[in-house]
């Protein structure tokens, strides 16, 4: 369950960083044909890290708390999810802060 559990979060984050880097073949005033714009995919993004969060936290505390539905195991494989998630995050804005800096360094 921990191993397929991974990989469905490690998959649903390779789905989304693959809808970003794709080129858009639109003009930039065009109307968007069923893509999110980078600020919805990065708010969207944004909301999915917080939720993963949220809900280890709450399976945290609701183990502690000695609640028979919840098991260490299920605490466990939240908490890495969420941490996963995290390190994703950092990671990407890490990237993008990179690219950031390049474009501004670039000679007009």
């Amino acid at each position: 369950m921990s191993f397929s559990a991974m990989q469905s979060v490690v998959s649903q984050i390779q789905n989304q960083a693959a809808q970003l880097a794709e080129p858009s073949r639109r003009a930039p005033d065009a109307p968007a044909s069923g893509v999110p714009a980078f600020g919805e995919a990065l708010a969207s993004s944004l909301q999915q890290l917080n939720h993963l969060q949220v809900d280890a936290k709450q399976q945290s505390q609701r183990f502690m708390l000695g609640d028979a539905g919840v098991e260490l195991n299920d605490v466990m494989i939240s908490g890495q999810k969420a941490a996963m998630a995290l390190t994703f995050g950092i990671q990407m804005r890490n990237k993008m802060v990179s690219a950031y800096q390049e474009i501004i360094n670039m000679a007009v």
